[in-house]
């Protein structure tokens, strides 16, 4: 099982800026993936469930997320998960409109590693869900060991690494997300977005 808190924001745009593109080159090396999941429309934010490459890959919010804040003034979602991964030899779901959707990724990723063997991932991400097409991005503290301080973690990283983000980026607690809730809005079954004890 690993352990993740994710600050994710989500823009209904085609592309990203040039200058966010900018900022991104500056972060180092990045690796690029392309991806089709699989997932499932599931009845709440803190659930989060899809087909990978013969996989089923499981996310579970475990608290209501928490107010964030980047070293410019952007406000956001902290996030924690919880995550699982199992083989399986069926095949991917058919799409179903109120079940399965698959979902089109073009993933530009930075690693970068801190003290007590937490990993700090940066993303930049085109998706493509029932005909919509936005762009995300994200940094997330992960580590294996139920033990190791993630909140601190996360926040030395948005002051090492998204200090010089640009301006006027539509990024605020409104479009702070994960990719469940994201879905849910494109898929016409929108739930709110918003934190709340009931949904963690």
């Amino acid at each position: 099982m690993d352990r993740t808190l994710e600050l994710r924001w989500f823009a209904n745009e085609d592309t990203p800026p040039d200058r966010l593109h900018d900022w991104f080159d500056t972060l180092g090396d990045a690796s690029q993936k392309e991806r089709s999941d699989v997932y499932l429309l599931t009845a709440a934010p803190a659930c989060n469930v899809k087909w990978r490459s013969g996989k089923i890959q499981t996310k579970r919010r475990v608290r209501a997320p928490n107010s964030a804040v980047t070293p410019t003034g952007y406000t956001g979602w902290q996030e924690c998960w919880h995550k699982w991964s199992f083989k399986t030899d069926d095949a991917p779901p058919e799409r179903d409109a109120n079940l399965w959707v698959r979902m089109q990724k073009v993933r530009h990723q930075v690693t970068k590693l801190l003290p007590n063997d937490i990993v700090i991932k940066i993303e930049l991400t085109r998706v493509k869900a029932c005909n919509e097409t936005a762009w995300s991005v994200c940094i997330e503290a992960e580590s294996t060991s139920p033990t190791q301080p993630l909140a601190d973690a996360l926040g030395h990283a948005k002051y090492l690494w998204m200090n010089d983000l640009p301006a006027d980026l539509p990024f605020s607690e409104d479009t702070s997300m994960g990719y469940a809730s994201w879905l849910h809005s494109v898929a016409d079954h929108p739930f709110d977005a918003a934190p709340s004890l009931a949904d963690a």
